[in-house]
């Protein structure tokens, strides 16, 4: 399964990647699909937190619900995606009875950090005092030369536009 190859080559290397501080004392959120899960939906993000999980480098829950769905951004134009405030408008948290000292929003695939930004602000209204880092397997590249090869980790930033309504994902 990719998701355990994933998990696996963070666990190997985790001394070495620059985000080895986010797997601790972590709790690993899956971020929603865009659709409302069926039951036993492809849920790529549970999949690796659950992976990551099994590797011992977190623990896994499922704290945030679509409870409507939006489209799916791989499927419209840039221009037409959905913005971040249109996904935490979408979402729910589940109740936890501890709060988490640390989360990690886990998704597959990261493009501009919409998904991700909606995630951690209806996180942080729920969990005031949690510190929240986003996971994502792959990162989307605008042009070659960014390109680093397969495995090319990495430690950036995913930033508000509020003149946009968008988010600037540096790298």
């Amino acid at each position: 399964m990719p998701s355990e190859l994933i998990a696996n080559l963070i666990s190997r290397n985790l001394q070495n990647l620059p985000f080895a501080w986010f797997f601790e004392e972590a709790v690993l959120v899956p971020v929603p699909r865009a659709s409302l899960m069926q039951k036993d939906s492809l849920w790529p993000s549970l999949n690796i937190a659950r992976a990551l999980e099994k590797n011992g480098l977190g623990e896994c829950r499922v704290l945030l619900r679509r409870v409507k769905p939006i489209r799916r951004s791989s499927l419209v134009p840039a221009e037409r995606r959905p913005k971040p405030l249109e996904h935490y408008e979408s979402m729910s948290v589940e109740k936890m009875l501890t709060v988490p000292t640390s989360v990690v929003l886990v998704d597959d695939i990261l493009t501009r950090g919409h998904t991700f930004l909606g995630a951690a602000w209806r996180l942080q209204e729920a969990f005031p005092e949690t510190r929240i880092v986003a996971f994502a397997a792959v990162r989307t590249v605008s042009s070659e030369r960014e390109f680093g090869g397969w495995m090319d980790p990495k430690k950036g930033f995913i930033q508000y536009r509020p003149e946009r309504g968008d988010a600037l994902r540096r790298p």
